[in-house]
């Protein structure tokens, strides 16, 4: 069986791949927003900096749900596979938010 047809057959496994991108992205805003805000002073830009990162990480969510369900975070996928009794999921995204990560570092 080759590579592409598990692929196609897998959705889990289709779905994990796109954690590799939205990772890669998620990171490297994440690091371009810590420079900006990385010396923080008063509690208006521990806010602001707060909300420009949820701000990201559901527009990142947002745009990736065009092509597949992305959580970027891991914890958000073990919380998911929790509810669903099922780590496959959990297994399977792992190893893209890592990869995507370490990419952008």
């Amino acid at each position: 069986m080759s590579y592409f047809r598990i692929l196609k057959e897998n959705l889990t496994l289709k779905e994990s791949l796109w954690e590799i991108p939205a990772g890669f992205v998620f990171v490297i805003l994440y690091f371009l927003l810590t420079t900006k805000f990385l010396n923080i002073q008063d509690i208006s830009s521990v806010i602001l900096c707060s909300l420009l990162f949820s701000a990201l990480w559901f527009l990142e969510v947002k745009i990736f749900s065009l092509k597949a369900k992305v959580h970027i975070l891991p914890v958000l996928s073990f919380i998911e596979s929790l509810g669903e009794d099922d780590f496959t999921s959990f297994i399977y995204r792992l190893p893209g938010q890592f990869l995507g990560a370490v990419l952008a570092i």
